[in-house]
């Protein structure tokens, strides 16, 4: 709100040409820009929505200034160029928001189309998909047609993105409409537009969510807020059935997760993202989730849960628009273009219900879930094999140490290889430090140090992920 309102004392300072109110707000916005923009460019709320919204007031001052011959300080420009730069990376592959915490699914090309003609980037241009909307006509004026296509549209070389700062991560194929995107969040929750969706994880495949954030659906504190606020209404996990923080209203939380960022990479054949929070700590148990995305259509999911005794983990995965079924330890949805196959191991207790979901703001609809439920002791680790566009074959394999011996617990270490249209690909990933006394482990004949591994045809001597 402070973005939004110096926005209009500077567009009033130069409409009354009253120095002191330009002056004025320039200075509130920069101080803003720099407390409240991260490192990677994210506004610190987590919502991609509210990011657009900050970012738009910046970027229409910024051009009005230049309209009107009045500098602007370079951190004022240095921040909100990276704020566009994070929307770039954040983006669906239709070039929408995603529905992170307090968000609706918005069209974001025309901020894109905006941030490439201020600053001439490439990277912008391309975001854009090269051409302007009708707001761009209506801020620039006809001539903005002519300014983006002057700009060299440039293709990331890199699908993949990390937002670091605010752990927040995004898995491409590559960067086509219909391609698989895969977004993962382990930051904080941000203010009182964030939402309890620590480990959360997106999925969209030919322009259509697999798996999808319920969105806000509304601000009047109620069942519905807090359904879609809260841990049980992401596609995240539960221990002992519970959710690690309350709602005290419509934007305050009883408690808040400390999120634990961890480490990423993107490969030649797979990329890899993870981390973990505390938010159940007081019951003694530390949760983590690492995921493998075997590119272009498996993902590798594995859920750590670290702890003494007996409890429940729950896993959720809420679909977008289509038919979820059941059947075994196995789950199958269709949507209109893609389908998913999801292959959950463990002796999971499977159950499909219907929840909401608000892909707008006021406009609630029924979406289907998945919850998987297990009873662990100690130390687990949980795994789904997540196939788009086909099923697949997936198989649990032992791991070894180099000494050989037995095989090593699942907790400490997993492996599984997937057959699919002809190809495979295993994957080994170690939970715990040198388990077996040697870090080199083995598993289908597989071999190789690291904690997330992966061997493909293309890569048969494996690509490490993690170290």
């Amino acid at each position: 709100w402070g973005m939004i309102q110096d926005h209009g004392l500077f567009l009033l300072g130069v409409w009354f040409e009253n120095a002191v109110w330009i002056e004025t707000a320039l200075a509130r916005m920069t101080e803003n820009l720099n407390n409240a923009v991260m490192g990677d460019g994210t506004q610190w709320e987590q919502s991609p929505m509210y990011h657009g919204e900050v970012l738009h007031a910046a970027a229409d001052t910024l051009l009005i200034a230049r309209q009107n011959g009045i500098a602007v300080p370079p951190k004022f420009e240095e921040k909100t160029h990276a704020m566009f730069a994070a929307l770039a990376a954040w983006v669906t592959p239709t070039g929408w928001t995603p529905r992170q915490s307090d968000s609706d699914d918005i069209d974001a090309r025309d901020l894109l189309a905006l941030g490439a003609i201020l600053f001439r980037d490439g990277a912008l241009c391309f975001a854009a998909r090269g051409r302007v909307r009708p707001e761009n006509i209506w801020d620039i004026g006809p001539e903005a047609e002519k300014m983006l296509a002057d700009i060299p549209a440039a293709e990331p070389l890199c699908a993949s993105a990390a937002l670091p700062d605010s752990g927040n991560f995004m898995l491409r194929e590559n960067h086509s409409p219909d391609s698989t995107y895969i977004r993962f969040h382990s930051g904080t929750i941000g203010g009182g537009h964030g939402h309890a969706d620590l480990l959360h994880i997106d999925i969209m495949r030919k322009g259509e969510y697999i798996l999808a954030d319920g969105g806000r659906g509304t601000y009047v504190d109620g069942a519905l807020r807090r359904e879609l606020k809260l841990q049980g209404g992401h596609n995240t996990l539960r221990i002992d059935g519970a959710d690690y923080c309350g709602c005290t209203d419509s934007w305050g939380y009883t408690a808040r997760a400390v999120p634990i960022k961890g480490e990423y990479r993107f490969g030649k054949t797979a990329d890899f993202a993870s981390g973990g929070h505390m938010g159940y700590w007081k019951c003694g148990v530390l949760v983590w989730r690492k995921l493998i995305y075997v590119k272009p259509d498996i993902l590798l999911l594995f859920d750590w849960i670290a702890g003494e005794g007996a409890h429940t983990a729950e896993r959720s995965f809420h679909f977008g628009a289509g038919k979820l079924t059941k059947n075994g330890q196995a789950a199958h949805w269709e949507g209109k273009c893609t389908e998913a196959h999801l292959h959950v191991f463990g002796d999971a207790a499977l159950r499909c219900e219907t929840a909401r979901c608000a892909p707008v703001y006021n406009t609630v609809l029924p979406c289907e879930v998945l919850r998987a439920e297990n009873a662990i002791r100690g130390n687990a680790s949980l795994l789904t094999v997540i196939s788009l566009d086909g099923d697949c074959r997936a198989e649990v394999l032992p791991v070894y140490s180099v000494y050989g011996g037995s095989p090593l617990p699942e907790a400490a270490a997993q492996a599984v290889t997937v057959k699919k249209n002809g190809r495979r690909a295993t994957g080994i990933v170690c939970h715990e430090d040198n388990p077996g006394g040697a870090s080199l482990l083995c598993a289908g004949g597989c071999e190789g140090y690291g904690k997330a591994q992966v061997f493909t045809p293309e890569v048969p001597e494996g690509e490490t992920l993690a170290w």
